[in-house]
Order: C-alpha cells, then structure tokens, then sequence
C-alpha cells in the first residue's frame, strides 16, 4: 500500500515537471517491492529525463532509446 502511494506521488511529480522528486519517489515505490511494469517504466523515463538536464546527454538519449525500443 505504501509502495502504490508513493507511485501516484511519483505520476503526480512528473504532471508537474519535477524530476528529481518524481526520481525519488519511484525509487521508493520499487524499495516497497512495488513490482509493476509501469514503475519501471516511468522509473526509466525519469532518470533518462534527469541525465539530459545534467547535461549527460549520451546517457540520457541511450536510456531514453532503450525505452522506446522496449514500447
């Protein structure tokens, strides 16, 4: 139940373009074995979008591709 909760407050971050506190709060939805594809997945999307904004752009395109392929 808490893993769930910190989902939809992750989901809620992104809404708002706030990455890194989206990060964390997926992060701590898989630290409560939240096991769902879609954690993983906005989880991914995440720390693609955090490494471009850190200017580590391979990284970030490389994680990013590797999410499109997997959709």
């Amino acid at each position: 139940m808490v893993g769930t909760s910190y989902f939809l407050m992750g989901k809620l971050y992104l809404r708002q373009k706030m990455f890194s506190d989206a990060f964390e709060c997926l992060k701590k939805a898989t630290e409560y074995n939240l096991n769902y594809k879609r954690v993983q997945l906005y989880l991914d999307f995440t720390e693609g979008v955090i490494h471009l904004i850190k200017r580590k752009i391979k990284k970030g395109i490389q994680i990013l591709s590797d999410l499109i392929e997997i959709l």
